[in-house]
């Protein structure tokens, strides 16, 4: 008969792994995780999915949305709030994000080029072929909404306590040329505003495990689906400038609101490895009035590796940390979709000043580079992602940049 060998006494911080396992501590975290485990393995599609959309910032677009353990310090509190932790101490952040699709700011810069020909006037002093030749320039921006974001972010943390809100403006526009040759075209436009507030906690239990729990708050309007004469657009570049758009009389009286509550628990053995899950919508609400208030809960998971982190204190003096991280999004289809949709995988490797990022999400590769000097933090990336239009959601390529002061 063979005897099972005893545990080996690994230490960490004065602690061994055997003391560790038979302290009251580590059965709570145990018992902690048995629950988030329980609650993933039997959500399923009756459950309401999350109504309160996630802010993904311009670095995490460039990893594939691999955000849920390597999200910086205020960026915790809304992936994954077990991950305060983490950081702890005093972090502020605040930040402007630009994201567009591609086509949008030619469809701006041909805006402002043929203004006169847009015009009333300039329209109706075109010959048949002018106008068609105006009519087949202009057809290239007929096949997709044109949509431009603007993401302004503040954050604080604070010890185990994260706090931040943003807003997403999101402009779609698309001309209709049904008129043409004989009239000019006219501009269809909607705008969409997002006000979000995010609350977490996070705890750590033990040398290892490590829990939380965020609340969101959604105030949501859109604009009517407006039809604007080309020529009163003025330059669509300057997106805040245009006070056709912006007037509050073109949206609706009263906005939607959403909440939720997310859950999430984090498991780390050492610096190099981390592995966890969120529920993002464990419980939610939504006003009667908002579409498709029947929502399902997103459950996500992941493991992060650091292999620097093995080096054992190897001096590190050109690439100071990388980073690698796979997600898996919603485990119990939810949504119905195809499991290789749901795959994340995402890169970051620091430098001095400078971070390079690559990833891969929904089949789509996404890349990134970012600059980091004393407060300033400056990021561009190329990604895939999900946009609502007034059509629906839609996938589209998107161009984002962002700049903004933390510490």
């Amino acid at each position: 008969m063979v005897e099972a060998s005893p545990l080996p006494a690994i230490k960490w911080k004065g602690f061994t792994l055997n003391s560790f396992i038979s302290n009251s501590r580590f059965r709570a975290a145990a018992l902690a995780a048995t629950v988030v485990v329980v609650v993933i393995a039997t959500a399923g599609p009756a459950l309401a999915q999350p109504p309160v959309p996630i802010r993904y910032s311009t670095r995490a677009l460039g990893m594939g949305g691999t955000m849920l353990l390597s999200a910086g310090p205020i960026e915790a509190g809304y992936f994954n709030p077990g991950a305060i932790t983490q950081s702890g101490g005093l972090h502020i952040f605040a930040t402007m994000q630009l994201t567009n699709d591609g086509s949008y700011l030619d469809f701006a810069k041909f805006l402002k080029d043929n203004r006169n020909k847009l015009s009333p006037a300039g329209f109706a002093g075109l010959t048949i072929s002018e106008a068609t030749e105006l009519a087949n320039d202009i057809d290239q921006f007929t096949d997709k909404w044109q949509t431009l974001n603007l993401d302004p972010m503040i954050g604080l943390q604070l010890g185990s306590l994260s706090f931040s809100a943003y807003s997403v403006s999101r402009l779609n526009l698309k001309p209709d040329i049904s008129g043409l040759p004989f009239s000019p075209p006219v501009i269809n436009a909607q705008i969409y505003s997002d006000i979000v507030i995010n609350g977490a906690f996070g705890k750590q239990f033990g040398p290892f495990l490590h829990g939380g729990v965020g609340v969101r708050y959604l105030q949501r309007q859109h604009s009517n689906l407006l039809t604007i004469d080309p020529q009163d657009m003025g330059d669509l570049a300057d997106f805040t400038g245009n006070n056709i758009l912006l007037d509050k009389d073109n949206f609706d009286e009263d906005p939607w609101t959403a909440f939720q509550v997310d859950a999430c628990a984090m498991f780390t053995l050492t610096k190099a490895f981390a592995a966890g899950g969120v529920i993002r919508g464990l419980y939610s609400s939504s006003s009667s009035d908002m579409p498709d208030a029947e929502w399902k809960p997103e459950i996500s998971a992941g493991i992060r590796l650091k292999p620097l982190e093995l080096l054992m204190g190897i001096p590190l003096i050109i690439i100071k940390d990388i980073t690698l991280e796979a997600n898996i999004r919603d485990i119990s289809n939810a949504y119905e979709e195809d499991y290789s949709e749901k795959l994340q995988f995402g890169a970051e490797i620091k430098l001095p000043l400078f971070a390079l990022r690559a990833g891969f999400n929904r089949g789509q590769a996404s890349f990134g580079a970012g600059f980091h000097f004393l407060i300033v933090d400056i990021s561009g990336a190329i990604s895939t992602v999900s946009d609502v239009t007034p059509e629906g959601v839609i996938e589209k390529r998107y161009y984002s940049i962002a700049a903004g002061i933390g510490f």
